[in-house]
């Protein structure tokens, strides 16, 4: 997004790259909501978070659903296991919750520039405007609570990617018991093999150490 705001006559000239058809309709139809908060040059801003907001939701579900097939494979006895892929599913959903995170911290600095913006365009009222710090103070209001309830999803979603991240440890980890175990069992049959092998071993060697004394 490019834009540039023009305060002394509250108009924002905008530009807003990798839209398709679907997105520009949603753009549209925010921006022809008859209220204060369209002259807000923050709106924009705001409108492009909630799109992102949008994006990542679907990232994150579809990262979770490939990741969860795998934990399942990986729990199941005899399940379609195939280490590497799962690693590198794993790995995806790790880089999407770091990217959220840091984009959750982006969102945090916007919230400390809205009251910042405020104060900007307030001073930018000619002496004769003097209505125009009380809804610009409404607009701060709820552009704070818009990007503070934005940020709370987005919290969610990185619980999510926590969640099944951890449950695709957790099934690892009982996949590595299991196979532990059935290699312990699979040991503990082969000596008893040995040890009968060993028992018939010495008895066949004692008959025939008998009968070549006793012909």
């Amino acid at each position: 997004m490019i834009m540039t705001y023009v305060p002394n006559i509250t108009f924002t000239y905008c530009i807003l790259f990798g839209c398709d058809a679907k997105t520009k309709e949603k753009v549209f139809a925010r921006l022809c909501d008859p209220n204060h908060a369209v002259h807000n040059p923050f709106f924009l801003v705001g409108i492009l978070v909630e799109l992102e907001r949008e994006r990542h939701t679907a990232l994150v579900k579809a990262k979770i659903n490939l990741l969860q097939n795998a934990t399942l494979n990986r729990s199941r006895l005899g399940g379609d296991w195939k280490e590497i892929e799962a690693m590198d599913v794993w790995l995806d959903t790790h880089s999407v919750k770091n990217g959220l995170e840091s984009w959750k911290a982006q969102l945090s600095k916007m919230i400390a520039a809205i009251g910042e913006l405020s104060e900007v365009w307030i001073k930018s009222a000619g002496s004769n405007d003097y209505g125009r710090e009380g809804w610009v103070r409404g607009d701060e209001r709820m552009f704070k609570k818009w990007i503070l309830d934005i940020v709370d999803d987005y919290d969610i979603e990185i619980r999510k990617c926590v969640m099944v991240m951890e449950s695709m440890n957790i099934a690892t980890k009982l996949a590595h018991t299991r196979a532990n175990l059935e290699i312990a069992a699979s040991t503990k049959r082969y000596y008893n093999q040995l040890r009968w092998t060993s028992l018939l071993t010495a008895i066949a060697v004692t008959a025939i150490f008998v009968a070549s004394i006793f012909p």
